[in-house]
């Protein structure tokens, strides 16, 4: 494991490892499950095999600690602040996979976690 010796270094290495990957990951804890996650999960995959949506990995992650905005699900796309969107319905994963994903247009609608970009470039 590399060591770094300042928040500048270990930015400009998180940087450098960027890609032009988009990553959907869906909140998968207890309580993730419970509120249907797994609805939200295969509504995602499905859509991205039946689109055939290339450089987009949707991911099962563990709790995001936030059980009362269940289903969590952050969306990561390059170029843009990571957000995450919370009590997300399938109908909610479409939409978000259509506008943010695709469009790169953030929704107003369900976020519950959006950092100041300038916060991510110091």
């Amino acid at each position: 494991m590399e060591k770094f010796s300042s928040v500048e270094q270990l930015l400009q290495h998180s940087s450098a490892k960027k890609t032009d990957v988009t990553e959907i990951l869906v909140g998968y804890g207890t309580c993730g499950i419970a509120a249907g996650a797994d609805k939200v999960y295969q509504t995602l995959m499905d859509e991205v095999r039946d689109k055939k949506l290339k450089n987009i990995v949707v991911k099962k992650v563990g709790c995001l600690g936030l059980c009362y905005s269940e289903p969590n699900v952050e969306v990561l796309v390059p170029g843009l602040p990571p957000v995450l969107y919370g009590k997300v319905d399938s109908i909610m994963a479409l939409k978000m996979l259509d506008q943010h994903v695709i469009k790169k247009r953030i929704l107003d609608e369900n976020i519950f976690d959006k950092p100041y970009v300038d916060v991510l470039e110091r």
